[in-house]
């Protein structure tokens, strides 16, 4: 599927709201109604919008958030493999990727024990199988969809509102799973699922939207299909100055073909996810952030990511976790 100037501009709006409703969309983009929906669909059935989803807080869910590289002795077991990784419900985003490393992806665990366990037994069942592995656990992660559908210099929004603490409920657990699933779903219909009324759970979601918890409503896509590659780059920060440092990330959080940013506990690194239309443009961009900020960073690893067996969905395991603390 070839996507045109309204393709184009109906998924950046989508990224940045997938709750925008249609007729609204439809007046930005200066088209009826029906041939925005129309549109939609058609980027929904041919695949180019995988998912309608949420951005959430795990740190205010009381989760960690770890990033696990992986290569595997045998590339030859590498799909069945990674289907039984990703079949574990505390696995998030998972993304292959060509070089030292086959494999990336997110964990969850509510503290380190849990992970250690997780760790254990992915050893036991994969100790003749994995080649090598690392671990990062994140402290802070920030995502910029819209920019894949934007050129414009990017600017990080924070919200003027005030974030409010709320004591989770069971309902606000069902709401976010939901969610999880179909951001894009009437709010009517999630009422009738978990038996509220209408005014309840638009108060509960706003609920979840003032604690921070859910960070935005977006998209996930098929990178392919809008015609970019995405890499994963780690920075390690060299001995500057604090406000030297804060330049540098405050640079690279406004860059406009930064797509994530995230803080490891390691504090002398970032990784950041970094998208381009070649490996030329990739260069390019590389080289502007040397140009601007070399003396800043040295380059830890880059990675092309090449596809996703499973997206930044909120892990199924997490769930009855939630509903335990209750």
């Amino acid at each position: 599927m070839k996507l045109d100037k309204k393709d184009v501009q109906i998924l950046k709006l989508l990224s940045q709201n997938c709750r925008t409703p249609t007729g609204h969309i439809a007046k930005k983009i200066g088209m009826s109604r029906e041939s925005t929906h129309y549109r939609i669909q058609r980027l929904v059935e041919k695949k180019v919008i995988t998912n309608f989803t949420i951005s959430v807080d795990y740190q205010k869910l009381g989760f960690l958030h770890h990033i696990i590289f992986l290569s595997f002795q045998n590339a030859k077991d590498m799909d069945a493999l990674v289907k039984k990784i990703i079949s574990h419900p505390l696995v998030g985003w998972t993304t292959l990727t060509p070089g030292k490393w086959n494999l990336i992806y997110d964990v969850f665990t509510q503290d380190m024990s849990q992970l250690d366990q997780y760790l254990s037994d992915l050893k036991k069942q994969m100790f003749n199988l994995i080649n090598e592995f690392e671990l990062t656990t994140q402290l802070e992660m920030d995502v910029f969809p819209s920019r894949y559908f934007s050129s414009t210099q990017g600017k990080i929004s924070k919200s003027k509102k005030k974030e409010i603490k709320i004591q989770l409920k069971e309902k606000d657990i069902e709401i976010i799973k939901i969610l999880s699933y179909d951001a894009r779903i009437d709010l009517r219909s999630i009422s009738k699922k978990i038996n509220i009324s209408f005014p309840t759970l638009k108060k509960r979601m706003t609920n979840l939207e003032n604690s921070g918890i859910i960070k935005n409503y977006t998209i996930h896509f098929d990178q392919d299909k809008i015609g970019i590659q995405r890499y994963y780059a780690q920075f390690n920060i060299y001995g500057n100055s604090l406000q030297e440092e804060k330049k540098f990330i405050a640079y690279i959080k406004s860059h406009p073909n930064v797509s994530s940013f995230v803080r490891p506990a390691v504090q002398t690194s970032i990784e950041v996810g970094i998208f381009a239309k070649n490996p030329l443009e990739f260069k390019k961009i590389m080289n502007e952030i040397r140009k601007v900020y070399g003396h800043v960073f040295e380059i830890e690893k880059i990675m092309l990511l090449y596809a996703e067996p499973r997206g930044n969905i909120i892990p199924p395991g997490l769930f009855p976790l939630l509903l335990e603390k209750l």
